[in-house]
Formats: structure tokens, sequence, C-alpha cells
């Protein structure tokens, strides 16, 4: 918690620091009290580090060995859409202020066939899901008419995962059991990026690197089982994610200038 202290007061000294140190414009403050001045959508990848995950898959595969086929890959990254709204705008002499909030889904399929007796065969899906809920505040500057730089992107999250286990065969159409986080998780990320303004104050496009910060815990599923770290070790796995890693997203900015 300590880290997110650290990070709520960095974010409220930026803000103070452009306050006191620039000249502001009312008149590009938005849309009135609502301060409501765009929309955007992206596509993201994100890079994890899922080491509960990827032993219980290790064990699978081994079990499975001489049955398998093809091993089940790790969970290395996953990949999702980001939807989110520009709140507010702040604009100061050679700097402007966002402060955002979104709504972001990331993926990962895995799937594999088991060879059984008699010829049958067996489909195996694993799936990881992460929900995630966020709020940011960046710094961009402006370099030519149609880029400009975001010095600094800071975002925290509110996270929730889930993680699907799906077998299909002849004899059985369909057996799914589904895991969700015990608690939900919090996370944040630093980042910078690059704006390229097609229409300028209306339509933009933009790449952004960050690197994140989040982990995910214990998972049961709707009878209040807790995922196990393996399918020949009952203890409940903790934690499914460690850690997070690189994240790139691209998007489409939609601005309403008032």
């Amino acid at each position: 918690m300590k880290i997110y202290k650290s990070i709520k007061r960095i974010i409220t000294l930026l803000v103070l620091a452009f306050i006191f140190s620039g000249d502001i414009y009312p008149q590009e403050f938005g849309f009135g009290c609502l301060g409501l001045t765009g929309a955007y959508a992206g596509y993201q990848t994100q890079l994890i580090n899922a080491g509960g995950l990827n032993n219980y898959i290790a064990v699978f595969n081994d079990l499975r060995k001489d049955s398998l086929e093809k091993a089940l890959p790790d969970f290395t990254e996953l990949q999702g859409f980001r939807f989110g709204l520009l709140v507010y705008r702040l604009q100061f002499t050679g700097f402007r202020l966002n402060f955002t909030t979104f709504y972001e889904r990331l993926s990962g399929k895995k799937q594999t066939l088991v060879f059984l007796s008699q010829g049958e065969r067996q489909n195996n899906t694993l799936e990881l899901a992460i929900d995630k809920f966020g709020i940011g505040v960046d710094i961009v500057t402006p370099i030519t008419r149609l880029l400009s730089w975001k010095i600094v992107d800071v975002n925290l999250t509110v996270n929730r995962a889930s993680f699907t286990k799906t077998i299909n065969t002849a004899a059985i159409t369909f057996l799914s059991t589904k895991y969700t986080t015990n608690e939900n998780s919090l996370g944040y990320a630093v980042g910078t990026g690059f704006i390229w303004h097609i229409i300028e104050d209306y339509i933009s496009l933009e790449g952004t690197a960050s690197y994140t910060f989040f982990s995910v815990g214990r998972m049961k599923d709707d009878k209040n089982s807790f995922l196990p770290v393996s399918e020949i070790n009952p203890s409940s796995m903790d934690p499914a994610i460690n850690s997070g890693g690189l994240n790139t997203l691209i998007q489409i900015n939609l601005g309403f200038p008032f």
C-alpha cells in the first residue's frame, strides 16, 4: 500500500506544480462542470509472469506427456481492448494535463488434444481473463502541429481475474469449471508514448508503452473450492499471477472540444 500512496502523492504534486507554474486557459477546460472532452478505444498486449498458473500447466503436461497432441504453452502474454473517457483536461502553456477513466479486458487461451483409449480424443482448453477498471493522469506536450509527446502516463487499477478449464469429448459434450479471484487486487502502471493528430482537436492516434505492476492471488469456483496448485497438489494456488510487465497500447481518440 505504501507504493500506491507514493503514486498518489506524485500525481498530486504534478497537478499542483502545473497549476501554479503555467498560464491557464479557462476556455479550454472542456465541458463545464462535467469536463467531458473525449472518448477513446484501443487494442493492447500485456506481458505477465504467471508462475502459479504455469506450474499448473507444467504438471498437466507431465501427467499426459505420452498422450498429448502437443504440450500446453505457458501464459506469458494477454491481449485485449481498452475503452475510456477523457474526463477532464487542463491546458497550460506548452503542456496539457488529462484525467481519464477506463475499462479493459485482457485474455488468453491455450488448447490441446489428449488422445484417450480406443481412439477417442479429449479437447482441453484453459482460458485466463483479467478485467480492469482504472483512473489515470497524463502530461502531454506538443512536438509539432501533428505530433505530441505523452511525457508520462500514470494509471491506478482495480483488477479481477478468472481462469476457466473446459473439456470436450464425444461422451462429455461440455464440462467447464470457472475460478474467479477471491479478492480484487490493486495495480498501477507508468508509461510514455506519442500522439499523432489526424484532425486537430477531433481525431488522433496514440501509441503508449508502459510497465504494469499487479498480481492475482487465490481463485475459487462457484462451490467455494480454491484453484489447486496442480492436479496432484490440492493446496490452493497463491499467487496465480506473480506480476505484470510490459504493456503496449494503440488507441484512437475522439475529441469533443468546447
